[in-house]
């Protein structure tokens, strides 16, 4: 019986020493572990002086103030967006303004055009009727030069003589200080002006195109003064008034008559006075 305790209380010694052991191991990790913790703080205070609660909160701080500003100039960006968008919209609606605007005023020019166009041929057949209506042999007069029956006579300074009247608005060639044609002629409309006085032909063309007038055609041109010159015309139902430029306008048929005179007496042979 006495055996069978002190096994019993052997075994139960041995047990508890094992317990004990066991507890002791126990602490001493924990001890471990606490100083490793320790340590690990110390190494966190030395690295984190204000702590790390604290450092933690700025970092948090400092993270909230840069998404701040992130956001902010997304919102300014988006602004800017915003405003360019309109700017753009603004300029297209001023464009396409201006572009209607412009197409109006394209479609008004072309209608004063017909319109001023319409009037010019009106003003043309007015002009036409009024001519003939002067006289009946208008045309015959217009289109072949008339010989004079009864022959004047004067003292002509060169054998052949044109004498242009402003006034009637007529033109007497004389040959050999004898009348040979009288011609209806145009010359200078208001604003412009045919110089009176006597002149020597220079220069003659058979056909000349105005540099200043847009190329007009002037055939059988005759140059007395610059740019002056006595020419042909097509516009014969204006004839026998004021209409030109400042030249002197004849019938094609008068003018190449003159022309085929002053090329056989020659330009020094030929004299010109013009008079109001």
């Amino acid at each position: 019986m006495q055996i069978k305790i002190s096994i019993t209380f052997f075994l139960f010694l041995s047990v508890s020493l094992q317990a004990f052991a066991s507890a002791d191991s126990e602490l001493a990790r924990a001890e471990k572990n606490l100083l490793e913790l320790k340590v690990k703080k110390e190494q966190l205070q030395r690295s984190y002086p204000h702590g790390e609660t604290e450092t933690t909160q700025a970092y948090r701080m400092r993270f909230k103030r840069v998404n701040d500003e992130r956001m902010k100039v997304r919102v300014i960006a988006e602004q800017q967006r915003v405003e360019k968008q309109k700017a753009l919209e603004e300029q297209k609606r001023i464009i396409e303004l201006a572009i209607i605007a412009q197409s109006e005023r394209i479609e008004r020019i072309k209608e004063n055009a017909r319109l001023e166009s319409v009037k010019e041929k009106n003003r043309q057949l007015t002009d036409r009727k009024s001519a003939a209506e002067k006289t009946t042999d208008n045309k015959k007069t217009d289109k072949k030069a008339t010989i004079t029956k009864t022959k004047e006579v004067i003292s002509a300074p060169a054998p052949l003589y044109a004498r242009i009247d402003l006034s009637r608005q007529r033109m007497k060639v004389y040959q050999n200080n004898t009348l040979i044609y009288e011609w209806k002629i145009s010359t200078a409309r208001k604003g412009y002006v045919t110089p009176v006085g006597s002149y020597k032909p220079y220069y003659t063309a058979r056909m000349h195109y105005s540099r200043k007038y847009e190329n007009s055609p002037m055939p059988n041109s005759v140059f007395f003064k610059g740019g002056y010159a006595i020419h042909g015309t097509d516009s014969i139902w204006r004839l026998g008034t004021r209409a030109s430029h400042g030249c002197v306008r004849l019938h094609p048929t008068n003018a190449k008559t003159l022309y085929t005179l002053i090329q056989k007496y020659g330009l020094k042979n030929t004299a010109i006075k013009i008079t109001n």
